[in-house]
């Protein structure tokens, strides 16, 4: 080659090095050498897209074509884990649940679970999945169940449904209780038939009991016990009705009331009486049925015979019955009398009829302005079950029954008598 051909191929590569264009007609320097400056391209090297994978390197994005650095990794977003075997299902089974998520496994580390309102009924959890083995101490209280929860006494929830119990029952053993409820109480039936002993333990050392309320007062009635004095309370509304005190029973307000006809207080656990040697009657009766008192208005008049005019101002009577026991108080007075008088002088008008016109009891009676036609013995007594007149006897010989003759307009009669009626 010629020595001015060698000449003008140096002078044309030192142009091209010293030019500052980044384009393609750059010529790079054959061997050796140091470049300095950025170089940038278009093209691949070895089958790998420089600009596609400079962008992977430096992207701040959470997709998951964005590459993570090579030590001490900082996540962020959702990170799976494909290729590596179970060990994502075993990530999601214990991680917390929300609503309307499946959870599956075991409940473990320190962290409590929680479950949303109204989320566990008979429909979510497995027949004795939930028992006193499953469960912490403290787990299950009044926030944490619904209303009308069944628990048996060995601690597992029972009955069916959690979120109420309709016609289910509490049982005393974990077997299905027998029976049915009635209509008007079937909420909850405690026990079974096929228990001997039920109920309900109500523990404490102040006041305990039943409180029974509605939709506008939550204390209409209580059933109490105090352990200071020993006494079972029964309340309606804010009064104590009812106090059982050791072997005694008081009705502090209202009355002890007998509500069917008949029936009363039943005193046959005492002895009975005996006359003369023997029993009074087979069965005698002990019940204490009625008792009554009150006022009733006596008229005289006459039992046979003809019936006088007779005018009485003011009579006044009082009655008393016990049983089948009467006692009368009679307070008579006449201010006029006039036309026929003859007959049984007799008191008509009592409040109770006798029971026996056979069996005539006595009583006692005062007189003003009365002449008696035998004197010496006189009283009240039935002339029949339902009236009163007055026997009386001369001494030494027999008695009769007084007429009306014997009143004059200024009599007065007071009398007293007991008897025994129906």
């Amino acid at each position: 080659m010629s020595r001015a051909r060698v000449l003008a191929d140096y002078v044309s590569s030192g142009d091209e090095l010293a030019a500052t264009t980044t384009v393609a007609s750059a010529a790079l320097p054959k061997a050796g050498g140091a470049m300095t400056g950025a170089i940038t391209t278009n093209s691949t090297f070895d089958g790998i897209d420089i600009a596609t994978r400079d962008a992977v390197l430096t992207s701040t994005t959470t997709l998951a074509t964005a590459a993570a650095p090579k030590a001490s990794p900082t996540f962020t977003g959702t990170v799976a884990i494909p290729n590596v075997a179970n060990l994502e299902t075993a990530v999601v089974a214990n991680t917390a649940k929300v609503t309307n998520a499946t959870h599956t496994g075991a409940v473990t580390g320190g962290t409590s679970l929680t479950i949303a309102d109204d989320a566990v009924d008979s429909q979510h959890y497995a027949a004795g999945s939930i028992d006193n083995e499953h469960l912490a101490d403290d787990a299950v209280g009044t926030d944490e169940l619904a209303n009308n929860v069944v628990i048996n006494t060995s601690g597992a929830i029972t009955g069916g449904a959690i979120t109420g119990i309709g016609t289910n029952r509490f049982s005393k053993d974990d077997s299905t209780p027998s029976g049915t409820a009635v209509s008007i109480f079937s909420d909850a039936v405690f026990g079974s038939t096929d228990t001997v002993n039920t109920g309900i333990t109500v523990l404490g050392t102040g006041q305990t009991g039943l409180v029974f309320g509605n939709a506008t007062d939550s204390d209409v009635g209580q059933i109490r016990y105090q352990h200071s004095t020993n006494k079972i309370e029964i309340l309606a509304g804010a009064l104590i009705s009812l106090t059982a005190a050791s072997a005694d029973v008081t009705v502090n307000t209202g009355n002890l009331v007998i509500g069917t006809a008949g029936k009363g207080i039943d005193f046959s656990n005492s002895a009975n009486t005996t006359a003369t040697g023997a029993a009074v009657g087979a069965s005698p009766a002990e019940v204490l049925d009625d008792y009554e008192e009150g006022t009733w208005t006596p008229r005289v008049a006459a039992y046979s015979g003809t019936n006088a005019s007779i005018t009485q101002a003011g009579n006044t009577g009082f009655y008393t019955k016990v049983g089948n026991i009467v006692n009368l108080t009679a307070n008579i007075a006449i201010t006029a009398i006039s036309g026929t008088v003859s007959g049984i002088c007799a008191i008509l008008d009592i409040p109770f009829n006798q029971l026996n016109s056979a069996i005539n009891p006595s009583g006692s009676v005062t007189f003003s302005s009365v002449t008696f036609l035998r004197p010496d013995n006189k009283g009240p007594t039935f002339v029949s079950t339902s009236s009163i007149a007055f026997l009386s006897s001369t001494n030494g010989l027999g008695w009769g029954w007084e007429l009306l003759s014997i009143l004059d307009s200024t009599s007065v009669i007071r009398l007293s008598i007991t008897y025994q009626t129906t």
